[in-house]
């Protein structure tokens, strides 16, 4: 299971380019979706709100679909997308030796 971070970190990356706005909904959604669940592994395990909580918690706000954030400069969304995909990398690699895949 824990492959699945591997999924967004990809978007984020191809992301970089300039691409149609329905990729960038993909984007959201996925993100969206594995930073949920990254945010309730990281409850679920520390049975309280630690940094990787809020961390995966604002990563699931900032990325989420419904109500998405709108930040006309492309380039704050490329600083964005390279850093939530650094984060998703860490978490992937502080995952995997605990979580069977």
């Amino acid at each position: 299971m824990i492959w699945l971070f591997l999924i967004p970190i990809a978007l984020l990356l191809v992301g970089l380019a300039d691409l149609p706005t329905g990729y960038y909904t993909l984007v959201r959604i996925v993100v969206c979706a594995i930073s949920a669940l990254s945010c309730y592994w990281s409850y679920k395990s520390d049975k309280k709100v630690g940094i990787a909580t809020v961390v995966f918690g604002l990563l699931a706000i900032l990325f989420n679909p419904i109500i998405p954030v709108y930040l006309q400069d492309k380039g704050v969304w490329a600083v964005i997308d390279v850093a939530a995909a650094i984060l998703l990398a860490i978490r992937y690699f502080t995952l995997r030796g605990r979580v069977e895949n």
